[in-house]
């Protein structure tokens, strides 16, 4: 993990989705997607403070090998976007 980059972990009960997250200006952005139970609390509170920002991707919970491309997609969507 690259600590000068914002990272966004998955995590499905985050307040806030990919699609309204702020992802500010930077054109890089590193994803964190755990496995299928989830991250704990534990873990998800060492990325908190650690400068990480949780989001879900929607209100549907995904298979970990299908969150991925997807959370990459809209990532990519909303960069590309912001960059016009």
């Amino acid at each position: 993990l690259d600590a000068g980059t914002p990272g966004v972990v998955l995590a499905a009960h985050a307040e806030e989705t990919l699609g309204t997250l702020a992802l500010g200006t930077d054109r890089d952005v590193q994803l964190l997607v755990g496995p299928a139970e989830g991250l704990n609390t534990t873990e998800l509170a060492e990325l908190r403070a650690a400068g990480w920002r949780a989001a879900r991707i929607g209100p549907s919970i995904l298979r970990a090998e299908l969150a991925a491309p997807v959370a990459v997609a809209i990532v990519a969507m909303r960069l590309s976007e912001s960059a016009r």
